[in-house]
């Protein structure tokens, strides 16, 4: 590994590739825990640009076909569904360790639900189901618009 020449930049371009190459590179047959090295990733992906870029996130509403989320996955939101919304409530799910896997027929990581709640009150802010491919892309994009971001503050 070599030198980090921009900390958040490297990172996440790092992080993105360390996903790419598990998936090449690790057969079908083998067992794999890709699902489980994706976990890994998006908690330093969602939680280290946090304090600079979630500003810059778009204030526009979630959709399947662009985001990988959809509206009908989210039960509860107290801030509606724009993809900052989202992925602020997705971050604070996963930095205070409130969400867990669903558990199905098949015995593979398919589905997740998220929580978000007040920390001094409890109540909830933030409730949703969302199946692993669509997390993906989700957090994909994300980034993508994290990179742009950065991209502009060179």
């Amino acid at each position: 590994m070599g030198y980090y020449n921009k900390q958040e930049v490297d990172f996440i371009i790092r992080t993105k590739e360390i996903i790419r190459q598990y998936n090449e590179f690790i057969p079908e047959q083998e067992t794999r825990y890709n699902v489980t090295l994706f976990i890994n990733c998006m908690i330093g992906l969602l939680i280290i640009p946090q304090q600079h870029w979630y500003h810059s996130l778009p204030e526009t509403e979630i959709n399947e076909q662009e985001w990988g989320l959809s509206p009908k996955m989210i039960t509860h939101s107290s801030n509606g569904t724009t993809v900052k919304s989202v992925a602020t409530h997705l971050r604070n799910s996963i930095a205070h360790y409130s969400f867990h896997a669903l558990p199905n027929n098949e015995d593979k990581l398919k589905v997740f639900n998220f929580q978000d709640k007040y920390p001094k009150t409890g109540k909830q802010t933030f409730n949703a189901d969302i199946p692993y491919t669509a997390l993906r892309k989700f957090v994909n994009n994300l980034t993508i618009e994290f990179l742009k971001e950065m991209d502009k503050q060179k």
